[in-house]
This record gives structure tokens, sequence and C-alpha cells, in this order.
């Protein structure tokens, strides 16, 4: 293909002559990923911030959820990359949200094919886990053609330490005051309720009179002990407005700009740890099918085995609460203000359609350490439903 993405794409409009000028060599779509795939050959040297803008214009232009763009250069370039590392790191948000907290205000230093990141908060390890230098790595190789290895460091002095923990400190103490004052509006609420009730009560007298003559005769009903009311179980687990605004995001789509969100999935691990404030601070880990996230509730002691035992029992979860950087998980997390339950996710059941089945000859059970976690009455079982007439087990 011989045409410039000026030629091509008419209706978009680039300050950069370079990108205007490069040709378009290769563009792959791929519909069960919504993935395009796009490589072009450029003559000069295009900014990074140019192909950001082009990136986010093919995404909207096509309504394509990603966009894996290469630039291939007819002659060899020395790209500046600290020159240009602030637009590296908005590239590397817009690909990979969770970066922005960590790689905010970061800085580098080059030592021949070495690209050191110096980081200003503590985030060494989450982004090595993640494997964010391989990422960083692959991209600049996509965007430079250069190969070239990244290594993370931490920076930090003690004032940027104290710093942190006097914003953590803040957090904590306005998440708890925002609970408070939800117990107490709550409470107010509940006692108008109840003060509504008795005076219904009044109105609707127990007695009814019988004249005979001129004598009044009253009838009394046989008085009722009072008897303990089971509290109505509604889905509202934690808040007090089952009423929610908020429009459904992902967790793979959140990052520290997100503000008020809705987030509907399954809690897989849970915890909880008393502060000295009197209250307990109740975790989870909540799955909504595109990735796992943290979030975090502060319920009143007295209250916490009942909240606990509630999200045990729920199939699924919806959690309206505030998309924030967690300074003491050093990752995004999400200060819960109501949660409510749901259905949960939908999962679909796998089947094997297939008219001649297959004899699957090496499986591991969990006698297996570090090979597999499921029992063999688990494998006989799937393998029955699937149709399958034997399995051989290789433990």
């Amino acid at each position: 293909m011989d045409k410039t993405i000026k030629e091509i794409f008419k209706d978009y409009n680039s300050n950069s002559f370079a990108l205007n000028e490069s040709k378009i060599k290769v563009i792959n779509l791929f519909k069960k990923t919504n993935t395009m795939e796009v490589k072009i050959v450029a003559k000069q040297l295009i900014k990074v911030i140019d192909l950001y803008q082009f990136e986010k214009y093919l995404e909207m232009r096509f309504n394509i959820q990603h966009i894996e763009l290469e630039v291939e250069y007819e002659e060899e370039i020395q790209p500046n990359i600290e020159q240009e590392w602030e637009d590296i790191v908005k590239y590397m948000v817009y690909k990979h949200p969770l970066t922005k907290a960590l790689l905010r205000n970061s800085t580098i230093t080059m030592e021949k094919s070495n690209l050191i990141v110096h980081l200003m908060l503590k985030g060494k390890e989450v982004l090595e886990a993640r494997k964010i230098d391989q990422v960083l790595q692959n991209l600049l190789k996509k965007l430079y053609q250069v190969n070239i290895n990244v290594e993370f460091t931490e920076d930090i002095t003690q004032e940027m330490l104290q710093s942190m923990q006097e914003q953590a400190r803040h957090y904590e103490k306005e998440a708890i005051m925002q609970a408070q004052r939800e117990a107490e509006e709550y409470a107010k609420e509940s006692e108008k309720a109840l003060e509504n009730s008795k005076e219904n009560q009044k109105s609707e007298t127990n007695s009814s009179k019988v004249e005979i003559g001129t004598v009044s005769v009253t009838q009394q009903e046989n008085p009722v002990k009072d008897t303990p009311q089971e509290e109505e179980k509604t889905p509202l687990i934690y808040g007090r407005n089952l009423k929610v605004k908020e429009t459904l995001s992902k967790v793979i789509d959140l990052t520290v700009d997100s503000g008020n969100v809705l987030l509907d999935g399954e809690i897989l691990n849970m915890d909880s740890r008393e502060l000295k404030s009197g209250k307990t601070l109740v975790m989870f880990d909540l799955y909504d099918g595109s990735s796992t996230i943290t979030c975090k509730a502060f319920s009143p002691g007295e209250k916490t085995k009942d909240l606990m035992g509630r999200l045990k029992e729920a199939k699924g979860i919806k959690v309206v609460g505030t998309a924030q950087f967690d300074p003491f998980a050093k990752e995004l997390g999400v200060i819960a203000n109501t949660i409510i339950e749901s259905t949960g996710i939908k999962k679909e059941s796998r089947t094997d359609e297939a008219k001649e089945k297959r004899v699957e000859l090496h499986m591991h059970t969990q006698m297996s350490q570090m090979d597999a976690v499921t029992s063999a009455t688990d494998l006989l079982k799937r393998a029955a439903k699937w149709g399958m007439k034997s399995i051989a087990i290789t433990d």
C-alpha cells in the first residue's frame, strides 16, 4: 500500500508533516478482540504525541477498542527519549491506566542501551510484577525500532515518604468521616420512620364501642404480647440508599481520575482490620470479568459481623465508591460508599460438541505439587459430562 495517511484518512487533521506523509504498510482488523493492527513507514521521526493522537482518532473513527501501532523508518533515526519522556508516559498511561500514579513525575537516565526510570513513588515491585518494564521495552521498539532495556528504581526522599503517609492518613480520615455522616443520616431517617409509625398506631384504636341504650360498653381486644420482629432483609448490604446514579464501569478501565464509579462482580478474597477509631476496615477483592480490584469499607464495630456475613453469602455485589490510588497497597483501589447484593457474573458452561471424543493422556491433580489444584473427582465428573470414555492421570 503506497498511499499516505493524509490520502487515506482525509478527515484526520494533523499538524505533523512526518505523520501525514507516512505510508500505510499494513492494516489488519481482528473482530473477536476488537483490535486494529496498523503498520506505517516514515521518512522522518514522528513525535510520540502525534502517534498518540492518531491512535485516539482511529479508536473513535472506527469504534475500535485496541489499536496496535508500529512505525518503521526508511533510515536509521536517533530518538531523543529524554526529551520525549513526558509524552511517552502519557502514551503509556493511555494504554495502561494503572501506571499513571506510579510514573507521574518520574525522570530517566540513559546509559547506552539501558533506560533507567527514577520513580517518585514506591511502586517498583508493582510495575515489575505486572511486567510493565517489558511493556515499555516493546512500546519503544514499536515506536522507534530500537532495542532498549528498561529498569525501574525508587528515588524517594524522607520528605516524600512523610508526605505519602500524611496523604494516606488524610484519605482514611475522610473515609471514616464520610461513614460517620452516612450512619448519622441513616439513624435520623430510621428515628423519623419510627415516629411516623407510632403516630399511625395511635390513630388506629384497638377497641370498638357498642352502644346499648344510654350505656356505652367497650369491648377490648385480647392484648398481644410484643414479639421482636425480624429486620426485613433488603439487597442493601452497606450504605443507606439503594438508588444508584453512576453508570456501570469495568475494573480494567479504571484510573485514579475515574472518581465515583459503579462496579458489579464477585468477591474473591476478604479480610478485616480493627482501627484505633473503633471502626473496622473491611477489605475484599472484586472480580468483574475484566480484572480484579481491592475495595475497602469502613464499618462500625458492632455491624462488622453482619456486614461480612452478608458479603460472604452474596453471589455477587454492586459497589458504588471512589476510585483512588491506595498508598498502602501501592495500587489503585476503591473506597466503597454503597454495597448492594447482585446476581454476580454470568458464566458460560463449556461443552465438548465433538462427535469423536478425545482421550486426554496427560492430566495432573492436586497430588502434583505446583502443577495442578483440581481433584481427581472433579476431573472425572468433567470428563463424564463431556462424554469422554477415559482419561489418564499422571501424578
